[in-house]
């Protein structure tokens, strides 16, 4: 109807938090590459039998192999394995699926994915050309 609105706001000050230190510097034991396909597909199947119960899925990597396997009560479980690149150290860590795929899903096709893992208590650090993913582990209990 012609008619203009002017919204204002004050303007807010402050100072972001020191997210950088979410991020591990050091005391990465392993470090595992895969393409972003694999990993989203190998995701997408762990997650299939997982509840808001049975907490989440395991993810491992061991030599060469990651296993992810998820579990619940009423639907059963499911286990995935995918041939990876790896260095380092077994790792076990208990993730949300969930914000796994929806970082992944941004990303290009042809994406490689670095996972950097220290333990299981310790941050998950997802890595490709574009862009950075901190997953914070899942407890078992």
């Amino acid at each position: 109807d012609g008619e203009e609105t002017t919204v204002a706001s004050a303007m807010l000050a402050g100072a972001f938090p020191k997210w950088r230190s979410v991020l591990p510097t050091a005391g990465v034991v392993s470090t595992t590459t895969l393409s972003r396909d694999s990993f989203l597909s190998a995701v997408r199947q762990a997650a299939i039998t997982t509840s808001d119960e049975s907490r989440g899925i395991k993810m491992s990597v061991s030599g060469l192999l990651m296993i992810m396997s998820g579990m619940s009560q009423e639907i059963g479980q499911s286990t995935v394995f995918v041939e990876v690149e790896s260095m380092g150290a077994d790792v076990a860590i208990n993730i949300d699926p969930n914000c796994v795929v929806d970082w992944l899903s941004s990303l290009d096709v042809a994406s490689s994915v670095v996972i950097d893992l220290i333990d299981d208590k310790s941050a998950m650090v997802l890595k490709s050309d574009t862009a950075t993913c901190v997953v914070m582990p899942i407890s078992k209990e």
